[in-house]
């Protein structure tokens, strides 16, 4: 069904113009982001200064590496063409990205609602423009079957939905899929549960929940609805919850992990994937410790 609400207008202007609530919501964010990474960094650096060691080759091989966004350590923009194909000439297994739909319902690559932390736009909403106008102003944003045509068949893609799906948006995204083998190329993953829900063409062993915090309330999830895995970041996954979600074959995934001796660490832990944001980093481990 076509939105009945108006396309936004691309009228740029200062930051100034923006509403005052949008304005609340952007710092807001911006703010639970900051704590969100300095808490990361802690975490991080305490399991980089742990020496780790004693795996063997096998467990390097079993290891799917996804790149989070694509590469994007300083030289590319993440979710973009070029941070994909990077992927591609690098024989990297799998890249995770995030779908957003236009005004016109044309699925895109793009992780956050509008584009003004990657491009500086943010009056620029996904929802609110045409993929057209996108296009325009934004051209490093490829669309879902840029993509497709890319790495379809040949880079496994761990595509995030970032909403509800109308029942047009699920149509567009089987027909995107169509020629693609679910589990095989590709996985469907989201931090709401209730998203899965609005797709109606897949089993949901394709589906692979994402906890930000709440992995136990995932991994029922998982179990229930009996989906390939889980995943959530490297803290949260237990020794005890990661032996629970073997016995019901449940997979699991790891992200994301930022120093050698962590990466170690997670590969003796036996997960099935590890997302991460420095796949050049770990790329090369993988290759001195194989």
């Amino acid at each position: 069904m076509q939105n009945n609400t108006e396309p936004l207008k691309l009228t740029y202007g200062l930051r100034s113009s923006l509403p005052i609530p949008f304005l609340h919501i952007t710092c807001y964010h911006r703010a639970r982001s900051m704590c969100r990474m300095f808490a990361e960094n802690i975490i991080n650096f305490f399991f980089k200064i742990i020496p780790q060691s004693g795996i063997s080759s096998d467990q390097c091989k079993n290891l799917k590496l996804v790149a989070h966004r694509g590469y994007h350590e300083g030289k590319f923009i993440e979710n973009t063409m070029s941070a994909f194909n990077w992927c591609l000439e690098n024989n990297i297994w799998g890249i995770e990205c995030d779908i957003h739909f236009t005004y016109d319902n044309v699925p895109v690559i793009h992780h956050d609602k509008h584009c003004g932390r990657l491009f500086g736009n943010p009056q620029l909403i996904i929802s609110k423009v045409r993929f057209e106008d996108l296009r325009s102003e934004i051209p490093e944003v490829p669309s879902l079957e840029e993509v497709i045509n890319l790495l379809g068949g040949k880079v496994h893609l761990m595509i995030e939905i970032k909403s509800s799906l109308s029942a047009e948006q699920n149509n567009t995204l089987k027909e995107s899929l169509l020629n693609l083998r679910p589990k095989t190329d590709f996985h469907i993953l989201s931090l709401d549960l209730d998203f899965f829900e609005s797709i109606d063409f897949l089993n949901p062993d394709c589906f692979l929940p994402v906890a930000e915090f709440n992995l136990k309330t995932c991994a029922k999830y998982a179990i229930d609805k009996e989906c390939d895995g889980v995943a959530g970041h490297y803290l949260l996954v237990t020794k005890s919850l990661k032996r629970m979600l073997l016995d019901k074959q449940i997979k699991t995934g790891v992200g994301f992990v930022a120093s050698k001796n962590s990466f170690i660490r997670e590969i003796k832990r036996n997960h099935d994937w590890l997302f991460t944001d420095y796949i050049a980093s770990s790329s090369r481990w993988i290759r001195q410790l194989s």
